[in-house]
């Protein structure tokens, strides 16, 4: 009986799921001459009914180039036309080679195509590589994996002897841009599509098959650079690169000390073009005794003055461990940019108040803990989500200039000001003030 009932539901699964008549898909195809249209349809039953959801690919071997264009959408029962609203990905046309084009403008766009079209990340199958994506290639090398979004193209190249290579391309319109490329890697590699694509803030994921990494990312630095962002060790072991510091995600700074962060300038060894997957430090300590930390410098108390010019007036007054650059040096004081220099928040510290380069590591965050005003220390994690106004430096500026914040960004309270604000330090980049109202800050033993 229990059998029966097995096969019973496992029938009632099959009409739900199963293909859906994709007939009238036939004739809107038709529209489209010159392409080859291929659609997936599949029935299920939705909170409002019958629905069916429909992939469509379209491609085209024109001039040297496979163009594609796709589009995922869901029609209720009963409608059977492409929605106004639906909206198409169209990939730039990639490269081809002569005979790729000839084998590819015979096959339906499925039978060499896969991926999930809902994320834009399209993949082509691995027997149909050859000659594709020739943009990417070096003489004498292969493709093993190629990756399509339309706004990126992320592929796996391997070379006589057998070595991987990860490149990377970005859209310039319908074009790609030159590809940046690793050197070989004596390890396989694998792409995150899902992670993995360009917009506003390129990212690239990638898989490894070494026993001491298993994630590596990379993302475009401010000089356009493909670089080394985040490495994900074995045993769990992780940490956070940035233009400025290395963070050690084994350490809980977040939102109010930087004791996890590693201050220095990373090396060229993060660069995607000349890095090397089997020597990338396995910690966070390994890894920032390779950053360049000279002209870093830090508080090295509580209460330390910064001021608007040597024996001038005071700023505000820093807690221990504020980090910052070295502009200058002049009798005895220190010109020193805290933030990122668009945020123009520097002052004059005397040399005897400050560690500088590798000495950083030596002195512990003064930073206090904190709640917004009225937030319950038991959830003091919880606490920092609540979104903070943040006002400008300027003592008469009543309005906050920020009230919405990403709630991972760490927020420091990183001083005094004379006034009895709290001088703070939005994700270590830009300065703000905080009323001295709006928080209360929290003995660490609590």
């Amino acid at each position: 009986m229990k059998q029966l009932f097995t096969l019973l539901l496992a029938a009632v699964l099959c009409v739900s799921l199963g293909a859906a008549s994709a007939d009238w898909t036939d004739t809107w195809a038709e529209g489209f001459p010159d392409w080859t249209v291929d659609v997936h349809a599949r029935a299920y039953q939705g909170q409002e009914g019958s629905c069916t959801l429909y992939e469509i690919m379209m491609t085209r071997v024109e001039d040297g180039a496979l163009w594609i264009r796709s589009v995922c959408f869901d029609l209720p029962e009963g409608q059977e036309t492409v929605p106004d609203d639906a909206e198409w990905v169209v990939y730039p046309p990639v490269p081809v080679s002569e005979a790729a084009a000839e084998r590819l403008s015979a096959l339906k766009p499925y039978a060499f195509i896969a991926g999930p079209v809902d994320v834009s990340a399209i993949r082509i199958k691995d027997e149909y590589l050859p000659g594709v994506a020739v943009n990417l290639l070096r003489d004498g090398e292969t493709l093993e994996y190629l990756m399509i979004r339309d706004d990126m193209l992320a592929a796996v190249a391997i070379d006589a002897e057998g070595s991987h290579s990860l490149r990377v391309s970005l859209a310039e319109g319908q074009t790609w841009g030159e590809p940046v490329m690793s050197p070989p890697q004596q390890t396989g590699i694998d792409i995150n599509e899902i992670h993995s694509g360009g917009g506003d803030d390129p990212y690239l994921e990638v898989f490894t098959e070494l026993d001491d990494y298993y994630e590596i990312s990379f993302s475009l630095d401010d000089q356009g650079v493909w670089v080394l962002c985040e490495v994900q060790c074995a045993e769990g072991v992780s940490y956070q690169l940035t233009d400025r510091c290395i963070i050690d995600y084994e350490v809980l700074e977040w939102p109010f000390t930087n004791a996890a962060r590693h201050y220095g300038f990373p090396g060229d060894w993060i660069r995607l073009d000349q890095i090397d997957f089997r020597s990338l430090p396995t910690s966070s300590e390994l890894a920032a005794a390779l950053l360049e930390t000279d002209g870093f410098v830090c508080t090295a108390r509580d209460g330390v003055p910064i001021c608007d010019a040597p024996d001038g007036e005071v700023i505000a007054e820093l807690y221990a461990r504020c980090v910052g650059v070295e502009l200058e040096r002049q009798n005895g004081w220190v010109h020193m940019q805290i933030g990122d220099p668009e945020c123009a928040f520097a002052g004059w510290i005397r040399e005897k108040d400050l560690a500088f380069g590798a000495d950083i590591e030596n002195v512990p965050c003064g930073f206090p803990d904190y709640v917004p005003a009225g937030g319950d220390p038991e959830h003091l994690y919880m606490s920092s989500w609540t979104d903070l106004p943040l006002y400008s430096l300027e003592s008469h500026d009543t309005e906050p200039v920020v009230s919405i914040m990403y709630y991972m960004d760490p927020l420091y309270l990183i001083g005094r000001m004379p006034d009895g604000r709290y001088l703070v330090l939005l994700n270590d980049q830009m300065l703000y003030a905080i009323p001295a109202e709006l928080v209360e800050t929290i003995d660490a033993e609590e």
